[in-house]
C-alpha cells in the first residue's frame, strides 16, 4: 500500500531560474532536511553526489521511471530532474524536508500528498537575475537562455496563488532578508502543523 500522508511538512521552493533557491534554501534549512533528487545534467563545480543530486544517466533515469520509483520527475533546460518516493516519505518521518521543484513536480507531489507539501515562491526581477547570473560568472549563452524563460517562470506564480498554504517571498531584498523571512513562513508552518496532530 502506498503512504499518501507525510508526517511532517514538504516544503517545495520555486522561483524563476536564477533567483538564488539553491543558495537562499542553503541557509534557511536545516542541514539535512534536503530531498536529494536524481539528475541527468551534469555535476558541476563544488556539488557532491548524493548530497546535492544523485547525478544519473538517462538510461538509469528511465529505469528508474519505468520501475515507478519516482513521485515526480520534470525536464527543465533539457535536463530530467526527479525525487524518489522513498526520499520524501524517510525524510519527513521525523522532521520537515524541502526541494526545488518544477510547478509540474509541484503538483504531482501535492496531488500525492495533500496540503502537507507547501509552495513557496522566491519573486525575483529580470533585471536582478541577469545582475546575478553575470555576477556567478555565466556565459552569454546560459544568461540569454534563462532571459528567454523568464516570463513562463513567472507564470509559474499565478498558478500557486490558487493554493490556500502559498507563500511568497520577495527576492529582489537582500539575502540575508529574504533568509529570514524564509526562515520565519518555516516556524508558522511547523507550530501549525503540530497544533494539527
Amino acid at each position: 500500500m502506498k503512504i499518501t500522508a507525510l508526517n511532517n511538512p514538504l516544503f517545495v521552493i520555486m522561483g524563476p531560474s536564477g533567483s538564488g533557491k539553491t543558495k537562499i534554501t542553503e541557509l534557511a534549512f536545516p542541514k539535512g532536511s534536503k530531498l536529494v533528487s536524481f539528475t541527468t545534467r551534469q555535476k558541476r563545480r563544488m556539488e557532491q553526489e548524493g548530497v546535492d543530486y544523485y547525478f544519473v544517466s538517462k538510461d538509469q533515469f528511465e529505469r528508474l521511471i519505468g520501475d515507478d520509483q519516482l513521485v515526480e520527475h520534470d525536464t527543465y533546460a533539457g535536463n530530467l530532474y526527479g525525487i524518489g518516493e522513498a526520499e520524501i516519505i524517510e525524510k519527513t518521518k521525523e522532521q520537515f524536508a524541502y526541494n526545488v521543484l518544477t510547478l509540474k513536480g509541484f503538483q504531482i507531489a501535492e496531488q500525492r500528498f495533500g496540503d502537507k507539501v507547501i509552495p513557496i515562491f522566491l519573486n525575483v526581477s529580470k533585471e536582478n537575475i541577469m545582475k546575478r547570473l553575470k555576477k556567478r560568472n555565466e556565459d552569454a549563452q546560459t544568461i540569454k537562455n534563462r532571459a528567454a524563460i523568464y516570463e513562463k517562470d513567472m507564470r509559474i506564480k499565478e498558478v500557486l496563488e490558487s493554493y490556500p498554504n502559498f507563500h511568497e517571498i520577495d527576492g529582489n531584498q537582500g539575502i540575508n532578508k529574504v533568509v529570514a523571512e524564509m526562515k520565519k513562513i518555516i516556524q508558522s508552518v511547523i507550530e501549525e502543523s503540530v497544533g494539527q496532530k
